[in-house]
């Protein structure tokens, strides 16, 4: 039987952890093991009571999430790793799921994020005040479900990503697996990302350079724990952007800006430029078209505002002919 190692960073998620241990603890797969590595939490997450085949290390001081993961990966043996976040709450079958899919595909990525449900903190309250069990169908009753992901990838790709030129946004690290021997190939999670956000993806870029398989499946989905957010992560998402970019200068890595500079802009529609891009056989064009996403990019982090495109500054009548016209035309009509 595959041993399967849960890779668990948490930080001031006392609460969470806790249902998300009880959760853990109810597994249809008996080979696992659970490392919860604290990234120097100031709560009660240290006296946690924690089952025998769980652990816990402690960061003596707060390392943030790349690093946290790659000391809880450090600190197991298991050949399929499962990262998971402090707040989520699984069911039985999760690990067995994980364990299924990856026995049918060597190079597999798999996550369940995509599927995201949570329950609401004035829910989890009422489950606690009335000690509602987990599987009850009164709990179920209290999901609520986020359809962003959704709408935007799942619907129109499939759970095989089907046609998705970015298929590395499904590297997940709040709820996704991978076999050892892949994460070993491709290198670990970078820890020069500080803060919130990206450093999952650039792990999932370098995954899919390697060959992986990125796929999503419903029976690997968790449910969130609403918790308090970092009122920082704004700013510190940009800057990791950033360091992502000059890692990894790609035109696709250069058009996840479009998402920052409107909510109106989506992964599919970023999904469909590429797409567009990669049928310009002008070399000329295409140098065009990278350079005006390349330069967006780097303005939107760069001054953590919109980038210079307005009907006021761009003259259209200008503009080559065809795709890169029509480039325009959508960022306008996108964030204008």
């Amino acid at each position: 039987m595959v041993k399967v190692s849960i890779v668990i960073p948490s930080h001031n998620r006392y609460e969470q952890l806790k249902n998300t241990i009880e959760a853990l603890r109810k597994q249809s797969h008996d080979n696992y093991e659970v490392m919860i590595v604290d990234d120097a939490s100031d709560d009660r997450t240290s006296t946690i009571d924690l089952p025998n085949h769980f652990r816990m290390v402690r960061n003596n001081k707060k390392m943030g999430l790349a690093e946290t993961r790659n000391i809880g990966i450090a600190n197991t043996d298991g050949d399929l790793i499962i990262f998971l976040d402090a707040e989520m709450l699984v069911y039985p079958d999760y690990i067995e799921n994980h364990v299924k899919r990856h026995e049918k595909c060597e190079n597999l990525v798999l996550t369940g994020a995509m599927y995201y449900y949570y329950i609401t903190q004035r829910a989890q309250k009422k489950i606690v005040d009335q000690n509602i069990n987990f599987l009850s169908e009164e709990f179920q009753n209290l999901i609520r479900f986020k359809d962003y992901y959704y709408s935007n990838i799942i619907v129109p790709y499939g759970d095989e990503l089907d046609k998705f030129l970015i298929p590395w946004v499904a590297c997940m690290g709040g709820n996704l697996s991978v076999k050892r021997t892949l994460l070993d190939q491709a290198g670990r999670f970078d820890p020069k990302f500080i803060g919130y956000g990206w450093e999952d993806w650039e792990l999932g870029y370098r995954l899919h350079q390697c060959g992986a398989t990125f796929k999503v499946d419903r029976a690997v989905g968790t449910i969130h724990q609403e918790h308090e957010v970092n009122k920082k992560r704004l700013q510190e998402s940009l800057l990791n952007y950033r360091y992502f970019m000059d890692k990894h200068p790609s035109i696709e890595v250069y058009a996840m800006s479009l998402e920052l500079i409107s909510e109106q802009v989506t992964i599919r529609d970023i999904n469909q430029l590429l797409h567009k891009y990669d049928h310009l056989y002008n070399k000329d064009l295409r140098l065009a078209f990278y350079e005006i996403i390349k330069y967006n990019a780097r303005y939107v982090t760069k001054e953590f505002q919109k980038p210079f495109i307005s009907k006021n500054t761009i003259n259209l009548n200008h503009l080559p002919e065809g795709i890169l016209k029509e480039v325009y035309i959508m960022l306008l009509n996108k964030h204008v």
